[in-house]
């Protein structure tokens, strides 16, 4: 059975082409799709990917679109790479037109592209490093605007106590109802640098309209 596997490294990305891709290669065929998404900075760990690898029988193609899918690193997509081939499966990778088993030329062929595919992300994110480097020099970049300031959430805690609803105060600051609802709990937490045992204590009575 072909077992197809689509990873992208953040939940805003999205696994349209890669389904597609797969769609589009094996048509009207049956083969098992597994979609993961995780965030490349995190832990190694794919619970999907395992979960495959742990479905897998004798005989079985895990099916990715590109190389770097299966592993991060070298090392990791080794692993990987053991993993499946203890289970008498092989890998095949679409945009490589290439079947990767126990053949030890494949195996050889295969460490090498991921040794390029490491050095390439290596290299973008040198190359975007030092970019955001000079374009804070340049002043260009200034890091993200919070969403909330402390004045705005000052401005929040007293429209409230005025009866003014979330929607109201929204439309004042620009910022969404549940923007608004989540500054209110952080400013709760003590994360805005504000008097809070004195605001606590004006608007003891207040405090479950913020929650409203």
């Amino acid at each position: 059975m072909k077992r197809c596997y689509a990873r992208v490294s953040t939940e805003e990305q999205s696994l349209e082409r890669q389904l597609l891709t797969f769609k589009e290669a094996f048509g009207g065929e049956v083969y098992q799709m597994y979609e993961e998404k995780r965030t490349a900075k995190g832990s190694a760990v794919r619970p999907v990917l395992e979960k495959l690898i742990a479905d897998l029988e004798a005989g079985d193609e895990v099916v990715t679109d590109a190389v770097d899918r299966i592993g991060r690193s070298v090392k990791d997509f080794m692993d990987n790479i053991f993993k499946i081939q203890s289970k008498k499966a092989s890998l095949y990778i679409l945009n490589l037109r290439m079947r990767f088993d126990e053949n030890p030329f494949a195996k050889a062929m295969i460490q090498l592209l991921m040794v390029f595919a490491e050095l390439e992300r290596s290299m973008i994110s040198e190359r975007t490093k030092d970019g955001l480097k000079q374009a804070k020099a340049e002043g260009k970049f200034k890091g993200r605007k919070p969403r909330i300031t402390d004045q705005e959430i000052q401005f929040i805690l007293e429209k409230r106590k005025k009866g003014w609803t979330l929607d109201k105060i929204s439309k004042a600051v620009k910022v969404s109802n549940c923007g608004v609802f989540k500054a209110i709990q952080r400013y709760e937490r003590g994360e805005f640098n504000l008097n809070k045992e004195y605001w606590m204590e004006k608007n003891r009575d207040q405090m479950e309209i913020l929650k409203k």
